[in-house]
């Protein structure tokens, strides 16, 4: 199917697509901060004390855009869902959708879990210390906050695939139903 021939593809609506781009954008910053920045970093250095701050301020800004995405996707139905034409992938593309947003409820929780249990915020908003408390690797949220974070990485690599199956293999329209600047 072409979209020259399907003109009316049904979309998300602004707000959903703006919410969906602002969460893509804040949970790749994230990745990049959390996996490339600070896993690196030694708890020691006080090079990390900002880093995690950016860290926390942009993961409660996830959670406040969860607040409105979750409720959002199940209580408000977007258009049908795309078809791959392969029955296994379209039910691998739902469990995936739920996956993501169960996953990141999983990594806000055990983040906030982490951060109150080792008095980060202390430290990062409070300036308590001039580093964070040893031994943040050891705390079993902290633990569930990285394995959490990294099958996102996997579950957001299925999902960008997906997207890019659709469109550039069926070409049925899966950027414009996402998209913020559509015209009606």
């Amino acid at each position: 199917m072409d979209l020259k021939t399907k003109p009316d593809v049904p979309d998300y609506g602004r707000f959903r697509a703006t919410l969906h781009w602002a969460l893509a954008l804040a949970i790749i910053a994230m990745m990049v901060l959390g996996f490339l920045v600070m896993l690196p970093m030694a708890e020691s250095d006080p090079a990390k004390v900002p880093v995690v701050r950016a860290h926390m301020i942009i993961g409660l800004t996830i959670a406040a855009m969860l607040l409105f995405s979750i409720p959002l996707a199940y209580l408000r139905r977007g258009p049908p869902a795309l078809t791959s034409g392969r029955p296994g992938l379209d039910r691998l593309a739902s469990v995936t959708h739920h996956a993501l947003r169960l996953t990141c409820v999983v990594i806000v929780v055990s983040g906030i879990a982490t951060s109150a249990i080792a008095g980060v915020p202390d430290v990062v908003f409070g300036g308590m210390a001039d580093r964070l408390p040893a031994g943040l690797q050891n705390f079993t949220a902290f633990r569930v906050h990285v394995l959490a974070a990294s099958l996102l990485l996997l579950l957001v690599s299925l999902h960008v695939a997906g997207a890019l199956f659709h469109a550039l293999v069926r070409r049925d329209g899966i950027f414009r139903r996402m998209s913020v600047f559509r015209r009606a």
